[in-house]
């Protein structure tokens, strides 16, 4: 019986761990390098049917390995993700339909001027 029950208490807190134990899994510095001086822009995206930290290590473990995008910033908390991408290799529109075809909608973030 305690077996069972710490089984559940375990999967009941799986949204908590999930995220630290996917980042473990998969370190940030495990995508492409990125060559000096290289032309750099951002893209700031909403993915407001993400529902875990697991999810965004997907998307940016996803995102990472597309050529052209330097660096991307998951964050489940805020729903959002920062992009870093060569405007040369990748266009914003393919760093949408990445996070789109893992099953997550992207809406890209308009800036306030």
């Amino acid at each position: 019986m305690w077996i069972a029950t710490a089984l559940a208490v375990a999967l009941a807190a799986l949204p908590l761990y999930a995220g630290a134990v996917a980042r473990l899994l998969h370190p940030e510095g495990a995508g492409p390098a990125r060559s000096a001086g290289a032309n750099v822009a951002t893209l700031k995206v909403k993915v407001p049917s993400m529902d875990c930290a697991a999810c965004a290590v997907d998307i940016q473990r996803a995102l990472g390995k597309e050529e052209g995008v330097a660096r991307a910033e998951v964050v489940f908390k805020t729903k959002e993700a920062v992009i870093e991408y060569d405007p040369a290799r990748i266009s914003p529109e393919k760093v949408i339909a990445v996070i789109d075809e893992t099953g997550f909608k992207a809406e890209r973030v308009e800036r306030k001027q």
